[in-house]
């Protein structure tokens, strides 16, 4: 008899820790995992996905929209380059591709001439004018005397900071006044110096010397010169000018 009766007393306890680990389980599953105390797992790193390079046809630049200007490196590597065409906004196979603007290599430009008389012309004197703009041109004449006009060749105001210097490549003539003269013509021309950046960026500048040439007899003889005679123009501040691009 209290076999029997203990052998049910322990039935009933074994089914009451069965349903209590039962129902625990049943909890955990509801709540989750216990949290790890401060251990936090090491986020997943994905590698970045790396394309092939961008292979642009020869003389062809990249520059984005979000990209306004090259830099001072890029525009000399441009304008060296023998084979530059165009600038695109985009690489090849995106819609910016079809966007941009055509470039060229860089060319000096040539020594000019031209005609820009003071007023009204004389009588006959456009035709001296036109005559005196072929033999300047033909002769192309370089005189050393240019440089008390240009002995600094910087723009004014370059020494606050970087400093720009200016190249040289050729000259701007224009022919003022022609005057006949016994045996050939007189004429006074402003010369001013074509210059460029150290970046080929054009520059146009204020600046001019003034020369005095006469023809006669076949030869074009430089007479006279003078500086500039606007007190404000001091060469010695370097070059009045503007720099485009």
């Amino acid at each position: 008899m209290h076999l029997k009766t203990t052998l049910v007393l322990l039935s009933f306890v074994l089914i009451g820790a069965v349903a209590t680990m039962s129902h625990g389980s049943r909890d955990r599953s509801r709540i989750g995992t216990p949290p790890l105390g401060n251990i936090v797992p090491n986020p997943v790193v994905h590698p970045p996905v790396v394309g092939p390079p961008v292979v642009l046809p020869p003389g062809v630049y990249i520059q984005p929209y979000d990209k306004p200007y090259f830099s001072r490196d890029e525009l000399k590597r441009m304008a060296e380059d023998p084979n530059a065409n165009s600038v695109r906004r985009g690489p090849p196979g995106t819609p910016d591709w079809n966007f941009g603007y055509p470039i060229q290599p860089y060319k000096p430009p040539p020594f000019a001439v031209v005609v820009d008389l003071e007023g009204p012309p004389a009588p006959g004197e456009a035709k001296l004018a036109e005559e005196a703009k072929r033999q300047l041109l033909a002769a192309k004449p370089e005189n050393p005397g240019r440089n008390q006009s240009f002995p600094k060749w910087e723009p004014i105001g370059s020494g606050q900071g970087e400093r720009m210097p200016l190249i040289r490549t050729s000259w701007y003539l224009q022919i003022r006044r022609v005057t006949p003269i016994p045996g050939g013509w007189r004429t006074r021309v402003l010369v001013f110096p074509v210059a460029r950046t150290d970046d080929y960026r054009r520059v146009s500048i204020s600046n001019f010397h003034i020369e005095v040439y006469s023809f006669k007899a076949g030869k074009l003889k430089l007479e006279a010169e003078f500086r500039n005679p606007d007190p404000s123009m001091n060469p010695a501040e370097g070059l009045r000018c503007m720099i485009f691009g």
